[in-house]
């Protein structure tokens, strides 16, 4: 199994909507439906199986940090679980886990071709939009201890109170270097 990674366009809608409604199956609810990916304003790296979309994650030019170049990236990331593993290892931290390894990745990539100078993401500190969601705060921490990204504090973001995160897009493509050259 070889996973395909690309911008999301119009030619996959079909599969975007199979996907939103395997996340409405599973109470994902924050990608149920195109409607609230938000597609007029966020661009997406859609990670498919064959023809399958089994992960997304968008990006998309924000204003709430320093207003100029900043971008935020890991929006509305989300992997279909059986998916979860499917990095069959788990050193180093975060090594198992498409949405560090790819999704992030190509989030990072596709913002610095647009002029991103500054890679942010949130988490929710109201975490019932998914039964995983709990989880995205400490994954976060844990990152900040390995000097991957720098907690900013909490802020409201589009109506709802998040936790504010940078990435230090040279550490983070180190170790994602490493992690690499162990498989």
């Amino acid at each position: 199994m070889e996973l395909v990674v690309k911008i999301y366009d119009t030619s996959q809608q079909h599969e975007l909507i199979n996907f939103c409604n395997e996340c409405k199956k599973i109470g994902y609810t924050n990608n149920d439906s195109l409607k609230k990916l938000k597609l007029d304003r966020v661009k997406y790296s859609c990670i498919s199986d064959k023809h399958k979309i089994i992960a997304i994650s968008g990006t998309h030019h924000v204003d709430y940090y320093t207003g100029k170049h900043d971008w935020g990236v890991w929006y509305r990331v989300v992997i279909l679980p059986e998916y979860h593993t499917y990095f069959n290892q788990t050193r180093p931290y975060g090594s198992s886990s498409i949405a560090f390894r790819i999704c992030l990745k190509e989030n990072i990539l596709f913002a610095k071709k647009h002029g991103a100078d500054v890679f942010l993401f949130t988490t929710n500190l109201n975490n019932d939009q998914s039964p995983k969601m709990i989880r995205q705060n400490s994954h976060a921490k844990m990152f900040e201890k390995l000097g991957i990204i720098k907690y900013l504090g909490e802020r409201d973001i589009f109506y709802t109170p998040q936790n504010l995160w940078e990435i230090n897009i040279n550490n983070y493509f180190n170790y994602i270097d490493k992690i690499n050259e162990n498989n």
